[in-house]
């Protein structure tokens, strides 16, 4: 995922080995991506080692001011990028956005969830 700086890219092996991921697909300007964001950011002290990545297709530009607009700065486990390639999307296929995908440390799928759902339903999957 090429990161709000334009310059940077978010690999698989920036991410931390053996922790969970949640995988977000969003829209900076989806109302739901918004209140989803806030609930992940409200809960982030419950959500443990969890590793979140956010993709969108939208500029570098927007999720800069996404990034600025939520002080995701602030929260070094989320992590911001554009899926360049558009290649998430046509792969999970979600009906709508925010959609998450979690996975374990292991890279094995855990779950998938379709709109704001806060992170009960994470933290029931992980068992916090």
């Amino acid at each position: 995922l090429l990161q709000a700086d334009g310059k940077t890219w978010l690999t698989r092996a920036d991410l931390s080995k053996g922790k969970p991921v949640l995988l977000m697909l969003f829209n900076p300007d989806c109302d739901h991506c918004q209140q989803q964001t806030w609930a992940i950011r409200q809960g982030i002290d419950r959500l443990g080692d969890l590793q979140i990545v956010m993709a969108t297709y939208r500029s570098t530009k927007m999720i800069g001011q996404f990034n600025e607009l939520y002080e995701l700065h602030r929260f070094p486990s989320i992590r911001t990028g554009r899926d360049e390639e558009y290649r998430l999307i046509p792969y999970f296929q979600p009906r709508g956005l925010p959609f998450m995908a979690l996975y374990d440390g292991e890279w094995r799928l855990l779950d998938t969830f379709q709109g704001d759902q806060g992170i009960e339903p994470i933290l029931k999957i992980l068992g916090r």
